[in-house]
């Protein structure tokens, strides 16, 4: 990143956002005095094509016009709405947003992606403290140019594997991106077939954006709904004793299986749950499934041997001393800013001084973590890349005494649709493992008022859980034995009452809370659809609560653990969220964050990784296996 490409990026916007009639590539040519930098109309060409692509990824709406009558050239501008207005978060909200953070591990894309959402949202500090660790559900690799397809609804050519292991080429116009069974998927418009089709991402190969006409998606397009119509057809099903209620479960009457989607998956899901294999399988099972006493075996056999390599390695003292361990450290080097991070920043400063103004260098500093110097030469930045009648700018030694402009300049950069998607994504990720959902749809509903429109494209892209997500904070009050506050409505009324939550159960397909009421001093079924939540600004308390156990947890601890196998992809995603390693890489310490993504490693690894330290940590991952 230079500072002369963020200068031109400047410029460029300045100038599309004053013409109000558009401008015509050559007049930008002479208007933008970097541009005149270039030797020949093709280097320039290429600069300006890339710096329209960077507007529009930061959130301007570009047009294209025709050209004026009698004129031979298009037009271009940038069409300014209404100044944005930045969303108020209370204290427990920014708490939630500070877990955005960690939601893509060491994504690159996706975590620069988060940090520039994060500074436009007025929330700089948590920006520039992104951490690199814990990703819950794993990006595709290709997850920027997914995106950018969802967003502009743009045609995508790959290589395609189906089931029966045929392989055919694809041009499809990409419409959803969603993630289910621990895939996943792309939804769109196949041009072949001249029909929609869902497609595995882990069957897609040489991904490539084409320019082509293209089939955009109906309004009433929702990825969930693309997610909740794939078939479960011929999925084995494991069938389980004493079965916990989670979306890992399927009832058949009066019992309850596990679908093997993944093996390993499987079989650590029912460690950690203390599930026991039944003897028997029902003589009839749900179309979409298949179940024999064969199977029941061989899962029963494989969960024996996985519960028992589990406990046998962690019994006893560590394999090694961590004392004893030469580490390599990771690279602590800053990545690379790039000039649409540092324009971000430069923006948002701005309208931080304008709203705050006068306003010292060193107070607007701290505020962004960084040092005066640089809040200085952003500032100067800005003022020297613009128009005069732009902006105007009285810095006065160590203290802006006062910033006005434009809009454009002076109101910090809107959300572009990519980072509406990116942003959905992340928040479906935190409806998984922060005990509430109430919250989380609250700062969902702040962020996306002011963007109505991208509020709808949101919903091409979704995680799905067949759960309804609030159950998450009931199935924690049950693992913590917490008291609650509902309201809870019926066609005879409704009433508030505090409740001791024991089982959730799944009945005709609906979800039901079985509770101690203390307001009728007896056991009740409530109806899930009928509860409302009172207590949900108790929520952080009871995310730092749960931090000590096992379940859907937030937590930052230190873990140092040893890996057995011989899978190179597996390595090699360890040492991606390690913070260092040992010379041999084979031990990694890792900062935890979330200690369900830390169990479901540890037990879905198939006895191939050792807990090290701490201790209790190891006795925990234990305790799994002995109790399987």
């Amino acid at each position: 990143m230079s500072k002369s490409s963020v200068e031109r990026l400047i410029a460029l916007l300045d100038v599309l956002s004053r013409s109000e009639r558009g401008i015509t590539r050559e007049s930008i040519k002479t208007s933008v005095p970097s541009y005149a930098e270039y030797s020949n109309e093709a280097a320039f060409e290429r600069a300006f094509e890339r710096d329209k692509n960077q507007l529009k990824a930061l959130g301007y709406h570009l047009e294209t016009l025709k050209p004026v009558p009698g004129g031979l050239y298009s037009r271009y501008r940038i069409r300014n709405g209404s100044a944005r207005v930045l969303p108020q978060f209370e204290p427990g909200e920014v708490a939630i947003l500070s877990a955005l953070t960690n939601v893509w591990g060491r994504s690159v894309p996706a975590r620069r992606t988060v940090s520039r959402i994060l500074t436009k949202l007025g929330l700089a500090g948590l920006a520039n403290g992104l951490t690199e660790t814990s990703a819950f559900i794993t990006a595709p690799q290709e997850i920027d140019t997914l995106i950018e397809a969802v967003a502009e609804s743009k045609a995508m050519t790959f290589e395609y594997r189906n089931a029966q292991g045929d392989v055919s080429s694809r041009t499809v116009t990409v419409w959803g991106l969603g993630h289910r069974f621990g895939q996943w998927y792309v939804y769109g418009f196949d041009h072949a077939v001249r029909d929609e089709r869902i497609f595995k991402r882990d069957r897609m190969w040489q991904l490539k954006l084409v320019n082509i006409e293209t089939h955009l998606p109906p309004q009433s397009f929702s990825m969930k709904r693309a997610l909740e119509k794939i078939s479960d057809a011929n999925t084995p099903l494991a069938f389980i004793e004493d079965a916990p209620d989670s979306s890992a479960v399927v009832h058949v009457g009066n019992v309850s299986g596990v679908p093997l989607y993944n093996w390993h998956e499987a079989v650590g899901w029912m460690i950690r749950h203390h599930a026991r294999v039944a003897d028997v399988a029902p003589h009839s099972v749900p179309y979409q499934y298949s179940a024999s006493i064969n199977l029941q075996q061989r899962v029963k056999k494989t969960l024996s041997v996985a519960a028992k390599k589990l406990t046998e390695m962690h019994e006893g003292e560590p394999s090694i001393s961590p004392a004893s361990i030469k580490w390599v450290e990771r690279s602590s080097k800053r990545r690379k800013e790039t000039a649409l991070d540092h324009l971000t920043r430069v923006l948002r400063i701005a309208e931080f001084v304008k709203d705050n103004a006068p306003v010292s260098l060193k107070e607007t500093a701290v505020y962004f973590q960084t040092t005066p110097g640089k809040i200085r030469q952003d500032l100067e930045l800005l003022w020297l890349a613009v128009d005069e009648e732009s902006l105007t700018l009285e810095l006065d030694k160590g203290k802006v005494q006062s910033l006005s402009g434009a809009d454009y300049l002076v109101s910090g950069a809107p959300l572009s649709a990519q980072e509406a998607l990116y942003l959905s994504l992340t928040i479906d990720q935190l409806r998984r493992v922060i005990p509430s959902a109430g919250v989380v749809d609250q700062v969902f509903g702040k962020i996306f008022a002011s963007y109505p429109q991208l509020r709808q494209l949101t919903n091409r892209c979704a995680i799905y859980s067949a759960v309804p997500v609030s159950l998450a904070r009931f199935e924690s009050a049950i693992r913590l034995r917490e008291n609650m506050r509902i309201r809870y409505s019926t066609s005879r009324g409704s009433s508030e009452r505090t409740i001791t939550p024991q089982q959730l159960i799944l009945d005709n397909d609906s979800y039901y809370l079985v509770a101690w009421c203390h307001l009728r001093r007896a056991q009740r079924k409530f109806k899930m659809a009928d509860i409302e939540v009172l207590d949900e600004e108790q929520i952080i308390d009871a995310v730092e609560k749960a931090s000590s156990h096992t379940g859907d947890s937030l937590t930052h601890q230190k873990v140092i653990i040893r890996y057995t196998g011989q899978d190179a992809s597996a390595q090699q995603m360890l040492e991606s969220v390690a913070e260092r390693y040992s010379k041999d890489q084979t031990i990694f310490e890792i900062d935890l964050f979330n200690n369900a993504w830390f169990d479901s490693l540890v037990t879905d690894a198939a006895g191939t990784i050792e807990v090290i330290a701490p201790l209790e940590v190891r006795e925990r991952i234990r305790a799994y296996g002995s109790n399987s």
